[in-house]
């Protein structure tokens, strides 16, 4: 049903390219139908927030925090993470937060326990304000099997920490300029992504990764605001009410 609307529609918008090139190449839909627009962020919001307490003890050590979002469901492929985060332990004292619930919970937890991981690693549910415990981390880890266009990243940027995500076809590489505004890995290779992660944590305090923090900050503010978003659809609305009555007018 849903693709049978969509090549009824005379006209799409979408977040990312590669979510306008799977409609194309796998539904067969017009490219010059689909327009891209990419959502925007309000980052003043989002770096208030980050001023509050995380009130959880690990937050207060100096050990390393490695931190993701999303709902407890195979897309999100946490599985992953904690297969890698496995291998981070045995090289480098770490942490690492679950923030997000879903139906996979208990079997992350046994996960956890049969790598010998559990007492380092905190699933911390739905939050609030997950901000506040992303600006204290040390890195932020989307492992994804697969998105849409993640705004979790660019909430990641704004907070001012380092990003790793999986390379998928939407959204990620969209975002991420290998080894300029974060890293990106093979998807679903927990070796190669643990190298990554231990690369960022080791080099966390160094200039080549402060000045990676920084660049995703400007990108997030230049490419991805909202005000760029709201600008983009004006536009874009406004060219179709000037079609619209061009047509008309024959």
């Amino acid at each position: 049903f849903t693709r049978l609307l969509y090549k009824r529609a005379p006209r799409l918008i979408v977040n990312s390219h590669g979510t306008k090139n799977y409609l194309c190449n796998e539904w067969g839909l017009d490219e010059r139908n689909i327009h891209v627009i990419h959502n925007g962020l309000n980052s003043t919001h989002i770096t208030s927030l980050t001023e509050e307490d995380p009130v959880f003890e690990w937050f207060n050590e100096s050990v390393p925090i490695i931190i993701t979002i999303g709902r407890l469901a195979p897309q999100k492929n946490h599985e992953c993470l904690i297969k890698a985060f496995s291998y981070i332990r045995k090289i480098y004292e770490s942490r690492l937060v679950i923030i997000g619930e879903g139906p996979l919970l208990r079997s992350l937890e046994k996960l956890a326990s049969l790598y010998s991981v559990s007492d380092h690693v905190w699933f911390a549910g739905f939050q609030s304000n997950p901000y506040k415990f992303l600006a204290k981390s040390a890195v932020f880890v989307l492992p994804s099997k697969w998105e849409g266009f993640p705004n979790v990243l660019l909430e990641a940027m704004v907070c001012g920490i380092p990003v790793v995500s999986t390379d998928i076809d939407f959204g990620p590489r969209e975002i991420i300029d290998h080894g300029k505004t974060g890293f990106l890995v093979k998807n679903n290779d927990p070796k190669l992504l643990a190298e990554q992660i231990l690369y960022v944590i080791k080099n966390r305090n160094k200039d080549s990764i402060i000045e990676i923090i920084n660049n995703g900050c400007n990108k997030v503010e230049t490419e991805f605001s909202m005000e760029l978003m709201v600008k983009n659809y004006e536009e874009y609305f406004q060219d179709v009410h000037s079609i619209h009555l061009k047509q008309a007018q024959f």
